[in-house]
């Protein structure tokens, strides 16, 4: 009723919802769910093992970048974050000045560097943090049902945690 469907945080963590839609849509058989706690902890792991369900090469190997990508936080130099992140005319020119000096993977690396050293993670508040684990404690213990696998830790309440 009158809003973006593209902004429904709450819905969007209705996961199970959206994995029965896949499933239903695709098969079972076809679709593989990874964590992202999975990811961080071994990348070339879920790679190896993404590539192999959708039959790549078994030999094959990624290789681990190390950059992380769409660095969040609040910035602490907002005029430049701004202008490493817009387009400008100012920008357009360097680029082209620059580009006769410094590959694009070297462009993208100072992006990245000045963009991770000018901005400071934010955590959540712990009372939100709490609503959260109130709002989507049925959904994720139905959730670890379905899937089969151990998401208690998705219900940590960081403020016991202190305790």
């Amino acid at each position: 009723q009158g809003k973006d469907p593209f902004f429904d945080y709450i819905g969007f963590g209705n996961y199970s919802s959206q994995i029965k839609a896949y499933k239903n849509a695709f098969g079972e058989e076809n679709i593989k769910i990874y964590l992202f706690e999975d990811w961080k902890k071994d990348q070339v792991a879920v790679c190896k093992d993404m590539f192999s369900f959708i039959g790549v090469d078994p030999s094959f190997t990624p290789t681990k970048k190390g950059t992380i990508q769409n660095i969040s936080g609040k910035p602490q130099i907002p005029a430049l974050n701004k202008f490493v992140l817009q387009k400008n005319p100012i920008k357009a020119i360097l680029r082209n000045t620059i580009g006769v000096f410094m590959s694009r993977e070297m462009r993208l690396k100072t992006k990245y560097f000045l963009l991770k050293s000018t901005v400071k993670p934010m955590t959540m508040p712990d009372e939100i943090h709490s609503i959260l684990i109130k709002r989507y404690t049925d959904e994720i213990n139905y959730l670890q049902e379905y899937l089969k696998i151990n998401l208690q830790h998705w219900l940590t309440n960081k403020e016991q945690d202190k305790k």
